[in-house]
């Protein structure tokens, strides 16, 4: 087997010029480049894609659609999504994710709706991301479980994450929460663990403590 093939994008010229074109003339299982630049579109991931933003010298790639879908789109499994500034889908969310065991990880999710929402989506990890400065909610999981949500800067949102009554058994850990609102739980199955008290709103009461159950 012969290593999976890599596709470059760049806005100042180089195999493509739009990610969504590199995604769309890529076979599964490959990884997309983005370089430095500013990327007025929207992403879907209908298949498996490695999306990986990188710093040529002018900062993190930004994902900036400025319309009412979502930044990025993720429907198909295990794809990563690593190194990119995602934002000003004020309308909506930075990144939906509607699939299972993928990864988003090193990213700034900024200036949306909501940063990232998991619907009907299990076994991803969420990890190291800045997510601040949306509009509602951080991090959204509806109907989602399995999931691990770890090492976050989760800030200056009015509410840092909402689980519902449907989402299980996900781990949320050594995330840092300064929001409005830090947590919004109606999952009786999730785990939090923070290395600093914080105040969380659990099943309509307001607690403060390291462990969120």
């Amino acid at each position: 087997m012969g290593a999976a093939a890599e596709r470059i994008v760049s806005p100042s010229g180089a195999e493509f010029v739009s990610i969504q074109d590199a995604v769309d003339w890529s076979s599964s299982g490959e990884t997309i480049l983005v370089q430095s630049g500013i990327y007025l579109e929207n992403v879907r991931l209908s298949k498996k894609i490695t999306l990986i933003g990188v710093d040529t010298g002018a900062g993190a790639p930004v994902i900036s659609p400025g319309n009412r879908d979502p930044a990025v789109v993720v429907l198909a499994d295990g794809c990563t999504i690593e190194g990119f500034s995602i934002q000003n889908s004020a309308q909506t969310s930075g990144i939906r994710v509607t699939s299972h065991n993928n990864t988003i990880q090193k990213n700034k999710i900024r200036k949306n709706g909501i940063g990232i929402i998991l619907v009907s989506s299990g076994k991803n990890v969420i990890r190291e991301n800045e997510i601040s400065e949306n509009e509602k909610t951080g991090l959204v999981l509806e109907e989602s479980s399995g999931n691990h949500i770890e090492n976050n800067v989760v800030r200056k949102n009015p509410t840092g994450i909402s689980l519902d009554e449907y989402s299980l058994s996900n781990t949320i850990s050594r995330n840092n929460f300064q929001n409005t609102q830090n947590v919004f739980s109606r999952s009786a199955t999730s785990v939090f663990n923070s290395p600093l008290p914080f105040t969380y709103t659990y099943l309509g009461k307001s607690q403060k403590s390291r462990m969120g159950n």
